[in-house]
């Protein structure tokens, strides 16, 4: 094992964390969760600014805008058989600043590779990191914190051939409000095929638990399905549809599907970006359902050096009577490459 070896063995390791504490089970819509203490009492803050209208139908959000000084620095190590053929290799990348939103980034992500079907492949990938709002915030005194951890299993058979990939984040933080945070814990699984030797991300499915002064306050089951298209000599993303369904614990639901378009030029090099869907629902207020329903568009800008990325949210919901003036969970994680670094 030569000195390479060694250096990106090291680097891999380093990169390492363990999970543990994984939220129980709970039932959510249930009657004797009533009590809970309404999100309109204390509003979610973080580096989003939401205005509702008087009778809570209509929300429009704006993003505050941080420095953009993320610094990203790429080790790459390989080693080498006596005869000069390369027989493994490893590149860590990490993500260090403050980014688009003014939330201190934290990441690292390395990948391991080895010599099979006849040249250099990736064996996994590993990362982890964390996110905190606003920079220079301690994890206690912050008003947004997530940690994650990401590992993404590579699968070949005898002769190299790649068989099949598997992706696992575990992730959990924090969400402040005006007097106190709520917890979150969750975990996201993510498919992806082989395409002309090219490794395609096909799904990410996520459910995340969230806690109000330790009692379920709410739960979300978020489904991306991303399509691609071959364009510019590889496969790239064109389009994600997202499916939110949330779940309160005093019985409150709504369910939101959003389209996510990347509009590509005939090289796969992006043009623009929009988002379109739509959202029902049904709020307990004193006691009775008030349902719902509504579209939402969500708005993107680019920056040179990030690309795309978003800079408002707006939805307008049609229906009788007032609604809970309560921040949907989709505003703070939809479209953010930060907090789903790797798919």
């Amino acid at each position: 094992m030569n000195k390479n070896t060694i250096l990106i063995i090291g680097m891999i390791l380093s990169t390492t964390v363990i999970f543990s504490g994984c939220a129980e089970k709970v039932e959510y819509g249930t009657s004797q969760n009533a009590t809970v203490k309404s999100i309109n009492e204390d509003a979610l803050i973080g580096w989003w600014s939401p205005k509702w209208s008087e009778d809570g139908k209509d929300l429009n959000v704006t993003y505050n805008k941080g420095k953009n000084t993320v610094s990203i620095s790429i080790s790459v190590s390989n080693s080498y058989n006596p005869f000069g053929i390369q027989t493994k290799g490893g590149e860590v990348k990490e993500n260090v600043g403050e980014d688009i939103y003014g939330r201190e980034l934290n990441t690292t992500v390395a990948t391991p590779s080895t010599f099979r079907g006849g040249s250099i492949k990736p064996d996994y990938m590993i990362g982890n990191g964390s996110i905190i709002y606003p920079v220079g915030a301690n994890l206690e005194q912050s008003l947004f914190s997530r940690r994650f951890n990401i590992t993404i299993n590579n699968k070949y058979d005898e002769y190299g051939n790649l068989i099949g990939v598997y992706g696992k984040e575990e992730f959990s933080g924090h969400i402040s409000t005006q007097t106190e945070k709520i917890a979150y814990s969750g975990y996201a699984t993510g498919n992806f095929i082989e395409k002309d030797g090219q490794v395609v991300w096909t799904e990410r499915i996520e459910k995340t638990n969230y806690y109000h002064n330790d009692n379920p306050y709410a739960e979300t089951v978020t489904t991306i399905t991303p399509s691609s298209e071959y364009l510019g000599g590889k496969w790239v993303k064109t389009s994600e549809d997202q499916k939110t369904v949330t779940t309160y614990a005093d019985g409150s639901k709504r369910e939101s599907e959003l389209v996510i378009i990347l509009q590509r030029n005939e090289y796969g090099i992006m043009a623009g970006m929009n988002g379109k869907g739509i959202v029902t629902g049904s709020d307990i207020i004193n006691g009775k359902n008030v349902d719902y329903t509504g579209s939402i568009i969500v708005n993107y800008g680019i920056k040179s050096n990030i690309g795309f990325y978003k800079i408002g949210y707006n939805e307008n919901i049609s229906g009788s009577g007032r609604l809970l003036k309560r921040l949907p969970f989709e505003v703070i994680y939809i479209s953010d490459i930060y907090l789903r670094p790797v798919f």
